[in-house]
């Protein structure tokens, strides 16, 4: 096979050919997934002018090899997808622990739940992790202590390994040295990350510390850089002497413009794309384009932003539940599995899950794991602060112009013509107080009224 590369500081040793091969697969394995996605995206768009639209993300999930009995560390690609992962999950404890709480104080409405939980606080909050995997490093700093000198200079892994893969001599076991000088003991977010017995491997507690995954870094630095031979596959298909492949080829990457994002065959899709292709073509993306692991940060970031655009209350969230461990799995990882992690390391794995079972328990319902999975994606919080909430609201000129003559009483004609104006708000207070509604089901804020359920079954 011959091929040829750009001479890059970063790696000076030729490619050897199962190498050559191995990149030219992974081009053609990218770009036939663009073309398929291409081609489905084409057939389920219009040429008619969509008023409503509806986005389905589906993505990995959180992914832990070691649940399903790889002993080994996870490679790259489930640091990536649980990256993704941890990124929703700070869009679903912001859009529905830390907004409705910050409405209702917006409201005046005391809420208790009966939590004294901080949501804010580092313990429950995503954000610690995703700051930790992809925290950009800051042009300009503040000179005002020394903390403050190490805090800015901190930058997150996804940001270490690119800067990794540039560097000449530059190994896997330099990034891991960097990665726990950052961010391992004895900085605030050791509890975050820690250092594995075996060489080149460390433990990341993903979803608040109910997913420890072990990962392994053996080739992440090779693995960061973009290998040019990944790129002639694009440029052999669209000079394909078979003409169908090459004009489909070429098509696929002009309806997708950066990937398989979308088919701009709308309006709609249009505004969809043009906000992902901003984030990948623009700023730090557009000169980091090369960087395996930072574009899947922006790729991230793109997909964040599209859904933000949805707003809250039109973004819906569905979790799947692993109910219990696949049969093969279970011979595989229950004591020889636990038997090969030191004493110290047990704490990290989580040692309910993998626990041995009987043959005719297989079927059962596995709680632990299930609990476990319920407090990763804080399922159990969202839905208490939901039943305990107010979470319908109207605002006060509506319901008062909707309700306004269920309350209206035989002498108010006379006891108007006397009264003053009266607030939105007073006049929703006295109608609440005519209507004689249990006072438990509804909360009078400063603009809204907010109630546990349909307005129309309060009244």
């Amino acid at each position: 096979l011959q091929h040829s590369r750009t001479p890059s500081p970063s790696n000076e040793r030729e490619m050897s050919g199962t190498e050559a091969v191995d990149a030219f697969v992974t081009g053609l394995y990218n770009e036939t997934f663009n073309i398929i996605a291409a081609l489905v995206n084409r057939s389920l768009s219009t040429s008619a002018r969509t008023a409503a639209s509806i986005l389905l993300l589906d993505t990995p999930g959180a992914d832990n090899p070691m649940c399903a009995g790889q002993q080994s560390g996870a490679p790259l690609s489930k640091l990536l997808s649980n990256y993704l992962q941890e990124r929703l999950q700070a869009m679903f404890h912001e859009a529905l622990l830390v907004a409705p709480r910050e409405r209702y104080s917006q409201e005046g409405i005391t809420l208790d739940d009966g939590t004294e939980e901080d949501w804010l606080s580092e313990t429950v909050n995503p954000g610690p992790m995703v700051e930790l995997l992809d925290k950009a490093p800051q042009n300009t700093i503040v000179r005002s202590s020394q903390a403050d000198l190490r805090e800015c200079d901190r930058r997150g892994l996804l940001w270490l390994l690119d800067e990794e893969s540039m560097y000449p001599g530059s190994s896997d076991d330099t990034f891991l040295e960097r990665v726990m000088a950052h961010y391992g003991a004895p900085n605030h977010t050791h509890y975050l990350i820690k250092k594995a017995p075996h060489a080149r491997q460390f433990v990341l507690q993903h979803l608040q510390g109910t997913n420890p995954v072990l990962y392994d870094v053996t080739g992440w630095v090779k693995a960061s850089r973009e290998n040019p031979v990944t790129k002639k596959a694009l440029t052999l298909l669209q000079e394909s002497q078979n003409e169908d492949i090459g004009r489909l080829s070429s098509w696929s990457r002009g309806a997708c413009g950066v990937g398989a994002w979308s088919c701009a065959a709308d309006a709609g899709t249009l505004r969809r794309a043009s906000s992902i292709r901003r984030t990948l073509t623009s700023g730090t993306a557009g000169m980091k384009r090369r960087s395996t692991a930072l574009q899947a940060k922006f790729v991230a970031d793109g997909i964040v932003d599209t859904l933000r655009r949805c707003g809250a209350g039109g973004l819906s969230f569905v979790c799947c539940l692993l109910a219990h461990q696949p049969h093969d799995m279970l011979d595989d990882i229950n004591v020889p599995l636990l038997r090969s992690q030191p004493h110290d390391m047990l704490d990290d794995i989580n040692v309910p899950l993998l626990r041995s079972q009987p043959h005719d328990m297989l079927d059962a319902i596995n709680v632990p794991l299930l609990r476990s999975q319920f407090r990763g994606f804080q399922l159990l919080d969202a839905a208490r602060l939901y039943k305990q909430g107010f979470p319908e609201h109207m605002p006060l000129s509506e319901f008062a112009r909707r309700y306004r003559l269920l309350a209206t009483s035989d002498n108010e004609d006379s006891d108007t013509v006397q009264q003053p104006a009266l607030s939105d708000r007073q006049i929703v207070d006295d109608m609440l107080l005519s209507l004689d509604l249990d006072v438990t089901s509804y909360r009078l804020g400063l603009t809204q009224v907010r109630c546990y359920a349909n307005f129309n079954c309060i009244v």
